[in-house]
């Protein structure tokens, strides 16, 4: 994996440079530990399942040609985070041959109820970024709605996610709506799609555009 967290019970994760493990961590414990052989060992948390990592290659000659990486650890790191086998055979970051090929996590699954929380906290900016990402202005009568749909689909149990892609996952759980009566970000690629589509069919949308423009105003420029 290529990003690390400094605790189990945060959503914020980064990448792994030297830079940046200094920057977070000061170089100092726990996050830096003495292994048996008296030798420094760095570690952080895994983003997707809440265990142990250790950073491999963070400090490495110019000609090296590997970037640092995170590694599963499988024992528990004092003050850093303790080892579930559970949430590590459902880490999207686990290694491919040991993960498990279920769709959904277990009910009780660590992971699922952190994606859960995360949702609650996030709300509004999972569907920010969605906003954002799609140029699609879901509006407050279509939100909700799929909040509810992903709630009535336990989404938070769906396999894979983490704090980095839950918005895309929570559009994933959801199903195909339709997109009628949605606003678009003016000047976006989808609304120039739609507007070319009608001009190719001789419709005349200049007054339609106009009168978005007017009633959106400030909303189109997120």
């Amino acid at each position: 994996m290529d990003r690390f967290k400094l605790d189990p019970f945060s959503y914020v994760s980064y990448e792994i440079t030297p830079n940046n493990f200094d920057k977070y961590t000061n170089r100092t414990s726990p996050f830096v530990q003495k292994d048996a052989k008296n030798k420094n060992r760095f570690y952080g948390v895994c983003p997707g399942c809440n265990n142990p990592i250790v950073m491999v290659s963070l400090y490495q000659t110019q000609n090296a040609t590997t970037h640092p990486y995170g590694r599963h650890v499988k024992h528990n790191i004092p003050q850093i985070a303790d080892y579930s086998q559970n949430d590590y055979d459902n880490c999207p970051y686990a290694n491919k041959n040991n993960k498990s090929n279920n769709k959904f996590l277990p009910a009780k699954s660590a992971i699922g109820l952190s994606n859960k929380l995360l949702l609650k906290e996030q709300y509004d900016q999972v569907i920010y970024i969605l906003r954002k990402q799609t140029d699609v202005l879901f509006s407050n009568n279509l939100a909700p709605k799929m909040l509810d749909e992903y709630v009535n689909n336990t989404g938070w149990l769906y396999s894979n996610t983490t704090s980095d892609n839950l918005p895309w996952k929570f559009g994933e759980v959801i199903s195909a709506k339709s997109l009628g009566g949605q606003y678009v970000k003016i000047d976006s690629d989808i609304q120039q799609a739609i507007r070319q589509y009608y001009l190719s069919k001789g419709k005349d949308i200049e007054r339609e555009e106009k009168e978005c423009r007017y009633h959106l105003g400030i909303l189109m420029s997120v």
